[in-house]
């Protein structure tokens, strides 16, 4: 779907948003018809972009509404259930946006980063933030281990980007005192890299918190996901 003006009638709802708003609705997120519009908007433009260089696997509409967006959107989840507020937020490789762009869109109080390493991808995350309207997001294209800043973070969020105690290191350089780290995994995870992340969040003055799962999909084609969340020291 090509975005729409804003003076067009709403479309229809379409395989990926029905998809979309069905896996939010499954983990009791609410999404309002122009922020599903816009994810798919977003989608859209990362289909078209994907043609030209390698932004995501995942371009079936109803496994990307699920497996991308859907999962994105399960830090919400996890933030309602305990009432906390996020004012700030650091998304680190983000990729095509995820989750930095399912976030801004659907928390559009919480101001995010995205910090990406590769030219390519975060040209393509600012022209498509600005050309869906997406004023809670901003862009910087840095490395997660090299980026010099001031600013800490409430929290911090990984998707697909490295092992557990990788991505506390990295964490652990932006996170604001009593600020989080999310790190979005699979429910089953290697022994060995669990154990890691163990050490390394005592290492690090983490509190390592109980995993956040939750699942994606429904009969056979469910797929369990869960966050890990380190609390930072105060």
């Amino acid at each position: 779907m090509t975005p729409a003006a804003d003076d067009e009638p709403m479309p229809e709802p379409n395989e990926f948003t029905t998809a979309l708003d069905d896996a939010l609705q499954q983990l009791g997120v609410t999404a309002a018809p122009d922020q599903l519009t816009r994810l798919d908007d977003h989608f859209y433009l990362l289909l078209e972009a994907n043609r030209q260089f390698n932004l995501t696997r995942i371009t079936d509409p109803v496994q990307a509404a699920r497996l991308l967006y859907a999962d994105a959107a399960a830090l919400l989840a996890w933030a309602a259930e305990r009432t906390a507020q996020s004012l700030s937020l650091l998304d680190v490789g983000p990729g095509g946006g995820f989750p930095a762009v399912p976030l801004a869109v659907l928390a559009p109080d919480w101001r995010i980063t995205a910090l990406e390493a590769t030219r390519k991808k975060a040209v393509f995350l600012e022209r498509s933030a600005r050309r869906i309207g997406i004023a809670n997001l901003d862009v910087i294209h840095d490395h997660g281990a090299h980026w010099q800043t001031d600013r800490r973070f409430d929290l911090i969020t990984f998707k697909a980007v490295g092992a557990l105690d990788l991505c506390l290191l990295q964490g652990r350089r932006y996170v604001a005192p009593g600020g989080h780290v999310a790190i979005y995994k699979t429910a089953s995870l290697p022994p060995e890299e669990t154990r890691a992340g163990t050490d390394a969040a005592r290492q690090l003055s983490f509190t390592e918190l109980p995993a956040f799962d939750y699942e994606l999909g429904r009969g056979e084609d469910s797929a369990r996901m869960a966050l890990r969340i380190y609390a930072a020291s105060t």
